[in-house]
């Protein structure tokens, strides 16, 4: 069960610190982080939109990662969010685009669209496996409950 929350935070911390770098960055250059915002392939107003709503959603990730009671809705919105930016990649380097975007962040501006994407499914992977990890360490800690209940587990491992 220790094993289980040690992974568990590991990977809250690694998504804590990706998410954190790029909402600092968007944060600490927002002027510039809106101007590639509108350069993007969706309407100006719904880039204007994103270019708050990110920055507020990875608050609200960063926040839930953070706090043990809500980690599971933290590596839940974390996945999402990394599929979100996974797709967006993808259709890039798929051509879906009738332009080929700018970065929005730019921790990862020298970085290529197929590094991107590298990275997002890195990244995609990890929140997938928190996930994962979270659901056996449930299981695992709900099977010593019932089992102690019956009088099976006489309280080890709680």
């Amino acid at each position: 069960m220790k094993k289980y929350k040690t992974i568990i935070n590991i990977i809250c911390f690694l998504l804590i610190a990706m998410f954190a770098c790029f909402l600092y960055d968007q944060i600490h250059h927002f002027e510039q982080f809106q101007s590639k915002m509108q350069r993007q392939v969706f309407s100006p107003v719904l880039s204007s939109v994103l270019s708050y709503v990110i920055p507020s959603v990875l608050t609200i990730v960063i926040i839930l990662l953070t706090i043990p009671e809500k980690r599971f809705f933290g590596l839940l919105s974390a996945a999402l969010l990394m599929v979100l930016f996974t797709s967006y990649v993808s259709a890039v380097l798929l051509g879906l685009f009738e332009y080929l975007p700018c970065s929005c962040i730019s921790i990862v501006k020298d970085i290529s669209w197929e590094g991107q994407l590298y990275f997002n499914i890195t990244f995609l992977l990890i929140a997938a496996v928190g996930l994962s990890t979270y659901f056996i360490n449930k299981q695992h800690t709900n099977n010593i409950i019932y089992a102690d209940r019956k009088g099976e587990g006489a309280g080890i491992g709680c």
